[in-house]
């Protein structure tokens, strides 16, 4: 597991502070706008809370789009370390409790996934939770159970790789399935209950797949096309 510097903490910290001076600012200039001359509390608590997490989204899509993490193993280079400290952190202390708390509802979640740089076809909206999103892609009319963990990250001793994962069309993800980096799902193929797919597991359109660790159980003459 890689070790946090005091740098990168200092620049999470900094990132973090540009977004809470940005809301104060947006919360004065409301009250001005408004002529608001009274205290509401609780109004100005909501606003700041909304404006605070839109600029950490802002933030955050910005460090996905100038300093993005690159698949594979993550060398022990110091910028390299910097930028996946800076996403690692954004993610556990910000977005992650909101997923794992089911805060968020379904609905609502595959806009939050895409704001965080994951690809969703038409109609996926997955109920389970998805780690590193901006390394998957799942294509349309996906089923994405509750309880179900899509991780694109693989862990060995000292060492982190991020291997993505692309998922096809009518996929079926059914509930408490854990599927790891580097897979591929081809179109109309399912993952029974419970399953875990292991890194760089190669499922074929139409297949049925189930068990720890997942095997094909059986091939589907009906193949849904693309």
């Amino acid at each position: 597991m890689k070790v946090i510097r005091f740098h990168e903490i200092l620049s999470f910290f900094f990132l973090v502070s540009i977004a809470i001076l940005s809301s104060f600012f947006t919360l004065k200039l409301l009250e001005s706008y408004f002529s608001v001359t009274t205290k509401l509390d609780f109004i100005n608590v909501s606003i700041f809370i909304f404006t605070f997490m839109t600029y950490t989204f802002a933030i955050y899509n910005f460090i996905l789009w100038r300093l993005p993490l690159p698949t594979g193993l993550i060398p022990n280079q110091k910028r390299l370390n910097w930028i996946y400290h800076l996403h690692t952190l954004y993610f556990l202390l910000f977005f992650q409790p909101l997923i794992i708390s089911n805060i968020c509802p379904v609905p609502f979640r595959r806009k939050f996934y895409q704001l965080l740089g994951a690809k969703l076809g038409f109609n996926s909206y997955p109920a389970g939770i998805i780690l590193d999103p901006q390394f998957v892609e799942i294509g349309d009319y996906c089923i994405i159970g509750f309880n179900s963990l899509i991780c694109p990250h693989i862990l060995t001793v000292g060492n982190i790789a991020h291997e993505k994962v692309n998922i096809g069309n009518n996929v079926t993800i059914s509930v408490g399935v854990t599927i790891y980096g580097g897979t591929t799902i081809e179109n109309g193929a399912k993952v029974l209950p419970h399953a875990v797919v292991n890194p760089h597991t190669y499922i074929k359109a139409g297949e049925v797949w189930g068990g720890i660790p997942a095997r094909k159980i059986k091939e589907s003459s009906e193949v849904i096309a693309s």
